[in-house]
C-alpha cells in the first residue's frame, strides 16, 4: 500500500493537472525522492518540480541582489565573518564574558549558529536586551558580535540565508506580479523557521497546500511544522510497519499482525552491526537497489559504510555525501595545510607524491616521495633549496667525474622534486615575526595550490574542487584579518571536511544510504536503520552552552528550547518510520571500541520492539533475553573473505585447521608458521638466530676477510641478532631526520659535532711554537664551533630559537670542561689514526690461543708522554655510568680502548695507557669522573673474552640478547614479540648446549 504523501499528491496531480506545482522540501535530493515515487506508483504527472525555501527566495530577489553587487554566503562564510569579528573584539579588549584562545572554533560556531538561528527567527540585535540573561555581560557580548555581524556583511555586500529571505519577503509585498495559478505545497513534517513561514505565506498567497502525512498519535505536533487544515483519515494497517505512527501511543494501537516488516537484532560492534546487515541482505538475495540504509549519527556509521561498500566492491550512493577530504581534492589540499602548519615537514609533501595527489612528471611520483624521505631536508622552508641545490651540485660533480647513468637519472628525480618545491613554496605566504599569517593570502595559495598541482580524476572529484575553489575564493574575499597559522590553517581544514562530497540521490544498482533528516524518501522495499543504541539515538537532552533555554525564552517565545528539539527528534523519527512501506529492521551496536565502553538498547529501540510486540509493559530485561536483545538474529552470513573461511572452518559445527590450505596457496606462510613454531619450541634453532654453518667462514681468526671494527665486536657482545643484521646482512633502515620540538642534535649527532670540535682545535693549538694560555684557548675553540654550528644547522634542521640557543649554552659549557681535562693530558701526536678504511691496511691483532683477528677503526686520540710512551684515547660524549672506574671489558662491550692500543702498539710504539675520555658536563655530572684510565698489558683480562666471541661468531650464534633491555634493540619490530624473547632466554637457561653455555659465560668478563 502506497503511503499517505502520495496518495494526497496523486489527488493534487489530478486537481491541478495544468497547473504548476511547487513541492517545497527542505532540500532537492528529498524532493526529487518523492516524485520519483510519485512516477513509479501509478499514472504519471506533469507540471510538478520541487524547491526548497532558499532557491525560491533567492530566484526572487537575485536580480535585487546582483543588481546591488551582493554576493550569497553560507554558513561556512558567516563562521568566518564571526570569526574575525570575535578575534577583533577580543585583541579590543571590548569582549567581557568571552575570551579569545588560540583555537575558538567550538564558540565560534555556536556563536554563528546563535546569530544564524535569531535571524531565522526574526530577532535583529535590537531585539537583544542585556537583562534578558542570566549574566548581563554575556548579553552585552552576543548583542556586541551581533550587531558587528551585520555591519560587516553590509559594508561588504553580502547576504546569508534570512537576509535572502527577508529581501524576498518585501519584494513580495509590492509585488503584483505573482502568478496566482501556481500552486505551492508543503509537508507538516518538515520544520520552518518563523522567518521561512512567513515567506512562504507570502509567496503562496495564503493558498497553501499543506500536506500531513501518516498520523503520530501520543506526541504533540512540534510549534514549528505546518498544520494540515482537512482532517486526517486514519487508513487501517495491513502490516505491523504501518502501525508504526503508534509508536509511542502503543495501548492504542492496532492488534500487532503476524508478518516480518518489522526485525530487530544488535551487533558486538559497529562493524559487526554493519556487517550483519550486508549479510542479511546477502542472505536473502536483495538487490542493492532495493535497500536504503538510514543512520541516526554520521559517527561512525557514514565513514565505516562507505569504507566496508569500498572494500566489498558494493555501489553506494550517499545522501548527506561523504567528509570533503576523503575525496582526492580534499585530501590533497588537507596534505598542502598539514605541511604548512606543521612547518613544512617533509613527510606531508612525501605523501602527497607518494600517492600521486599532486601533479608530477609521469610516473615519478614513488620516486619522488623516496628522494625526499632520503634527502634529510626533514622539516624548514628555507632547507628545501638549500638541500637540493646541494645535492643537484653534488651530482653534477659525480656525473662529470664519470659517475654513471644512475646519477644522471637520480639528478632528474632532485631536479624535478626542486621544482615542485620551488613552485609549492613560492605560492605560500610567510609568517610575520608574532607567528601569524594573512589569512586571505593563505585562501588564495590553496586556490593556486587546487589550480596548479590537482587535477580531478572523475565528475565527483571535480564537482567538489570546484565547490571547494568557490568557497575559498568567497573566504579570499571576505577574510582580511591575520590569525595564528595554528587557528588559520584549522579553519581551512574545517572547511575541507565540511564541504561534502559525493553528495547523491538514489542510484539504479545502488545501494542507498541516508541520515534522519534525509532518509524515508526513496521509497524503497527494504528500510535498515542503524545506530539506536542509548548514545546516539536520540540523545540527552542539552540546553545550548551558550544560549541558555531560559535566556531563549526571554528574547523571543518562537526560539526552539533544548526540549523542543528532544521532543522533535522523536516526532520526526516516528513521522518517517509511519511512512514507510516494506519492511524495516532497526539495530544497535552493543559495545563502542574507540571509547571501550558497553552500550545499549536505546528508549526507541524498546518502543520499537514494544510495538512489534503489541505491549507497553516489554521492559528493558525482557527486550534482552528476548530474540531482540544482545545475542542478535540473522542468517548465516557470507559477504567476503574472512566471512567465506569462517564458514567454511565452522561448517560442521566444530572448528577446522585451514593452514593446510593456506600453505599450499602461499607457500611463504608455510615457512613463516615454521619459523614461529620453532621460535616457541624448546630447542636452539636457525630461526633463533643460530646459524650452525659449515667451515670457517664466519670465524675471523680464520677467514682474513672478515675485518671486525670495535664498535662490531660491542655490538656483537651487547646483542649478537643487531650484529647479524648491520654487519652480515648491511640491513639498515633508510635514514631520514625524525623531529623533536625539544631537541636539536640528537645523542649521535652531538657526539659527531663535539668530536668534530675537539679534533679541530687539538689541530690548531698542536704545532704551535708557545701553547696558548686558557683564555686564548678558550676564543680559539668557540670560533671553530661556530664553523662548525653553520656547518650543522645545514644539515640538521632546528626546531626553534629557543632550543638551539639552550643546546649552544650547554655545548659552550662542554669546551670548558674539555679544556679543562685536555690540560692534564701529554702532548697529543696522532690525531683520527685510521686505519683498515680505503687504501689503509687493517692491522692484525694478536688475541691469545695462536689466533689473530683483523681490525679496522678510528683512533681519535694518540699522545706522546716525556719518557716516549703513547697514550691512547676516545672520545666518548654521553653519560659515564656505563664505564666504571674499575671495569676493563664489560662483557665484551668495552673492547675500544684495548684493540686501539694494539693496533697502536703494532704500528708505532709501546702504549703505557688507554682508556676513554668522557670531557662534557654529561661525563662529569654523574660523579664518576671524565677519564677512565685501562692498562692495555691485561691480556688475562681481554683475550679470553675475544676468543669467546669469536667462538660464538664462528659457530653462528645470533641470537637476541636474554638480557631485560639489551643495548641496539632500536627496532622492536624487527627483534620480535615479548614472548619470543622470553623464548630465547628460557632455551639459554635451560640448554646443555656448548655454545650456549660460552654466550652466558661472556658477561662473567668484566
Amino acid at each position: 500500500m502506497e503511503n499517505c504523501l502520495i496518495f494526497k499528491l496523486k489527488k493534487i496531480s489530478d486537481k491541478y493537472r495544468l497547473n504548476e506545482k511547487i513541492l517545497i522540501t527542505p532540500d532537492f535530493n528529498t524532493g526529487r525522492q518523492i516524485l520519483q515515487t510519485l512516477s513509479r506508483s501509478g499514472p504519471g504527472w506533469i507540471n510538478f518540480k520541487t524547491a526548497t525555501v532558499q532557491s525560491l527566495a533567492f530566484e526572487i530577489a537575485s536580480e535585487k541582489l546582483l543588481g546591488a553587487s551582493i554576493e550569497k554566503i553560507s554558513s561556512i562564510e558567516s563562521n568566518f565573518i564571526v570569526d574575525g569579528i570575535f578575534t577583533r573584539l577580543a585583541e579590543e579588549g571590548r569582549l567581557a564574558y568571552f575570551e579569545k584562545h588560540i583555537i575558538n572554533t567550538g564558540i565560534i560556531s555556536a556563536i554563528t549558529d546563535i546569530i544564524i538561528e535569531l535571524k531565522m527567527s526574526g530577532v535583529s540585535p535590537e531585539g537583544i536586551k542585556e537583562d534578558n540573561f542570566i549574566d548581563p555581560k554575556k548579553g552585552e557580548d552576543i548583542k556586541l558580535i551581533f550587531s558587528r555581524y551585520e555591519d560587516t556583511i553590509k559594508e561588504k555586500r553580502l547576504a546569508d540565508t534570512a537576509d535572502m529571505i527577508v529581501a524576498a519577503c518585501k519584494i513580495l509585498e509590492v509585488s503584483s506580479a505573482q502568478d496566482s495559478s501556481i500552486k505551492y505545497i508543503v509537508l507538516s513534517r518538515y520544520a520552518n523557521t518563523p522567518l521561512e513561514k512567513e515567506f512562504i505565506k507570502s509567496i503562496s498567497g495564503n493558498d497553501l497546500i499543506i500536506i500531513g502525512e501518516e498520523e503520530v498519535c501520543g506526541l504533540d505536533t512540534p510549534k514549528n511544522r505546518w498544520e494540515e487544515k482537512a482532517s486526517k483519515n486514519r487508513i487501517d494497517p495491513v502490516s505491523n510497519i504501518e502501525r508504526s505512527g503508534w509508536l509511542f501511543d502503543i495501548d492504542n494501537a492496532p492488534v500487532p499482525l503476524d508478518d516480518n516488516t518489522i526485525s530487530l537484532f544488535s551487533g558486538a560492534a559497529y562493524r559487526n552491526e554493519l556487517y550483519e546487515l550486508l549479510g542479511r541482505i546477502t542472505a536473502e538475495k536483495i538487490p542493492l537497489d532495493k535497500v536504503e540504509i538510514i543512520y541516526t549519527n554520521s559517527d561512525p556509521y557514514l565513514l565505516s559504510l562507505y569504507n566496508i561498500c569500498k572494500k566489498l566492491e558494493l555501489p553506494a550512493s550517499f545522501s548527506e555525501g561523504l567528509p570533503g577530504d576523503t575525496s582526492p581534492p580534499g585530501m590533497a589540499l588537507k596534505g598542502f595545510i598539514l605541511w604548512i602548519n606543521d612547518d613544512f615537514l617533509e613527510v606531508h609533501l612525501r605523501k602527497l607524491l607518494k600517492y600521486s595527489l599532486i601533479k608530477t612528471p609521469k610516473g615519478t611520483g614513488p620516486s619522488l616521495a623516496h628522494a625526499l624521505r632520503t634527502s634529510k631536508i626533514g622539516w624548514g622552508r628555507e632547507r628545501y633549496s638549500l638541500v637540493l641545490n646541494k645535492e643537484i651540485a653534488a651530482l653534477k660533480d659525480k656525473i662529470k667525474a664519470g659517475g654513471g647513468e644512475k646519477y644522471k637519472w637520480k639528478l632528474d628525480i632532485i631536479k624535478a622534486l626542486n621544482d615542485i618545491t620551488g613552485r609549492l613554496l613560492e605560492i605560500i605566504p610567510r609568517t610575520d615575526n608574532n607567528g601569524k599569517v594573512d589569512f586571505s593570502k593563505l585562501c588564495s595559495a590553496c586556490l593556486q595550490f587546487l589550480s596548479d598541482f590537482i587535477t580531478a580524476k572523475d565528475e565527483d572529484g571535480a564537482s567538489y574542487q570546484s565547490n571547494l575553489k568557490q568557497r575559498l575564493e568567497v573566504l579570499a574575499g571576505i577574510t582580511e584579518s591575520e590569525a595564528a597559522l595554528e587557528e588559520a590553517t584549522d579553519k581551512l581544514l574545517e572547511v575541507i571536511s565540511r564541504l561534502p562530497y559525493k553528495t547523491s540521490g538514489p542510484r539504479p544498482g545502488h545501494l542507498y544510504i541516508s541520515n534522519l533528516s534525509t532518509g524515508g524518501r526513496s521509497g524503497r522495499d527494504n528500510t535498515y536503520i542503524v545506530g539506536m543504541d542509548n548514545h546516539k539515538f536520540p540523545g540527552t537532552q542539552t540546553q545550548d552552552p551558550v544560549l541558555l533555554d531560559e535566556e531563549r525564552q526571554r528574547i523571543d517565545a518562537g526560539i526552539r528550547l533544548s526540549k523542543d528539539r528532544l521532543k522533535e527528534k522523536l516526532y520526526d523519527f516516528t513521522s518517517m518510520l509511519a511512512s514507510l512501506k516494506g519492511r524495516v529492521t532497526v539495530s544497535y551496536s552493543r559495545y563502542d571500541v574507540a571509547d571501550d565502553r558497553q552500550m545499549f538498547p536505546s528508549s526507541v529501540y524498546l518502543q520499537v520492539y514494544r510495538l512489534k510486540k503489541g505491549s507497553s509493559s516489554i521492559d528493558y530485561q525482557k527486550l534482552l533475553t528476548g530474540p531482540a536483545g544482545p545475542s542478535g538474529a540473522g542468517p548465516a552470513k557470507v559477504i567476503d573473505g574472512t566471512g567465506w573461511w569462517v564458514e567454511k572452518l565452522t561448517g560442521s559445527g566444530s572448528i577446522k585447521d585451514g593452514r593446510q590450505s593456506i600453505f599450499n596457496i602461499y607457500p611463504l606462510l608455510r615457512q613463516g608458521d615454521k619459523a614461529i613454531r620453532q621460535r616457541s619450541g624448546s630447542e636452539l634453532t636457525v630461526y633463533d638466530g643460530y646459524i650452525n654453518p659449515e667451515g670457517t667462514e664466519l670465524d675471523p681468526r680464520k677467514n682474513s676477510k672478515l675485518v671486525l671494527s670495535c664498535s662490531a665486536i660491542e655490538t656483537y657482545a651487547g646483542n649478537p641478532f643487531s650484529f647479524f643484521l648491520e654487519y652480515i646482512l648491511k640491513a639498515r633502515r633508510p635514514e631520514e631526520i625524525s623531529r623533536d620540538r625539544l631537541i636539536w642534535l640528537d645523542p649521535a649527532q652531538r657526539g659527531s659535532l663535539l668530536h668534530e670540535v675537539f679534533q679541530l682545535f687539538i689541530r690548531t693549538i698542536k704545532d704551535t711554537a708557545v701553547r696558548p694560555g686558557k683564555a686564548e684557548q678558550g676564543k680559539i675553540i668557540n670560533k671553530i664551533l661556530n664553523g662548525v654550528l653553520n656547518k650543522y644547522t645545514e644539515e640538521v634542521p632546528v626546531p626553534g630559537p629557543a632550543v638551539y640557543s639552550h643546546e649552544v649554552e650547554v655545548l659552550r659549557r662542554d669546551l670548558e670542561v674539555f679544556l679543562d681535562v685536555n690540560s692534564k693530558l701529554a702532548e697529543p701526536h696522532l690525531l683520527e689514526f685510521e686505519f683498515g678504511y680505503g687504501d689503509k691496511a687493517p692491522i692484525r691483532i694478536y688475541i691469545g690461543a695462536d689466533s689473530y683477528i683483523h681490525i679496522k677503526g678510528k683512533v681519535d686520540r694518540v699522545d706522546l708522554d716525556s719518557d716516549g710512551n703513547y697514550h691512547v684515547w676516545d672520545y666518548k660524549t654521553g653519560s659515564a655510568w656505563a664505564y666504571e672506574k674499575n671495569g676493563y671489558i664489560a662483557g665484551g662491550r668495552q673492547v675500544q680502548h684495548i684493540l686501539y692500543a694494539k693496533a697502536v702498539e703494532a704500528t708505532t710504539g709501546t702504549v703505557a695507557k688507554c682508556g676513554y675520555m668522557l670531557p662534557t658536563e654529561k661525563g662529569i655530572s654523574s660523579g664518576k669522573g671524565t677519564i677512565f684510565e685501562r692498562d692495555p698489558q691485561q691480556e688475562d683480562r681481554w683475550q679470553p673474552a675475544l676468543n669467546t666471541i669469536m667462538d660464538l661468531m664462528a659457530g653462528g650464534l645470533f641470537i637476541i640478547s636474554d638480557e631485560e633491555n639489551p643495548p641496539y634493540l632500536e627496532d622492536t619490530d624487527i627483534y620480535g614479540t615479548v614472548e619470543l624473547k622470553k623464548s630465547i632466554k628460557n632455551k639459554i637457561n635451560n640448554s646443555g648446549s656448548e655454545l650456549l653455555s660460552k654466550w652466558k659465560s661472556l658477561k662473567e668478563y668484566k
